[in-house]
This record gives structure tokens, C-alpha cells and sequence, in this order.
């Protein structure tokens, strides 16, 4: 149910981590955070190394899966592009230190 839920035929479950694309390595990966069932999941760069539909397609899940689920995400990223895409607060960071916040459309 939990691969479905992410997209994925339950088949994929017997399947060698490398008989997958990236993709659908990144879903399983949120099935398995979403299987908790947490009110917080934390991104680190989750989408950086996919091609740019792939990585439409995982954003677009992550941001069913908060509506449906009600989960907060803390995506890190270098792509403020994604990170427009998905959050509506940002802090961006410089050294280390904050060197801006605010909503994410304004920064």
C-alpha cells in the first residue's frame, strides 16, 4: 500500500536497489519516511540529482503527500528555484549564519 500510495507498483518491492531508476529510488524513500506517519520529514537536497521531469514529479508528490498527510517538510536545497516550488517560508544561509528569511516568494 505504501509504494502505491507513493506512485510505485507493489511489485517493485522485490526488486535490487539497483534495478531502479532515481526516481523511483526517491519514492521509496518517501514511503518509507511517510510509513511512520511523522509530522516532520527532512529533505537534504532529495531532488538535486534527478533530471527535470523526474524532479517535477517528485516535488509534485511531496506536495500531495503534505496536503493528504498534513507533513511538514525542512527542505534543504541550492536550488531556490525547488525550493520556491515547495515552501512557503526559506532561510537561506550564508557560512554558516542566516543571512535572509522570509516568505518564499519574496526571497
Amino acid at each position: 500500500a505504501l509504494l502505491e500510495r507513493v506512485g510505485l507498483e507493489t511489485g517493485l518491492a522485490g526488486r535490487a536497489i539497483h534495478e531502479i531508476s532515481g526516481g523511483q529510488r526517491q519514492s521509496v524513500a518517501i514511503a518509507r519516511a511517510i510509513a511512520t506517519k511523522p509530522s516532520l520529514i527532512v529533505l537534504d537536497e532529495a531532488v538535486s540529482a534527478l533530471d527535470v521531469s523526474v524532479r517535477g514529479q517528485i516535488l509534485e508528490l511531496l506536495l500531495d503527500l503534505q496536503r493528504q498527510e498534513r507533513i511538514a517538510y525542512l527542505f534543504i536545497s541550492h536550488d531556490l528555484g525547488v525550493i520556491r516550488a515547495v515552501a512557503h517560508r526559506v532561510v537561506i544561509l550564508e557560512a554558516g549564519r542566516i543571512a535572509e528569511s522570509g516568505d518564499a516568494r519574496a526571497v
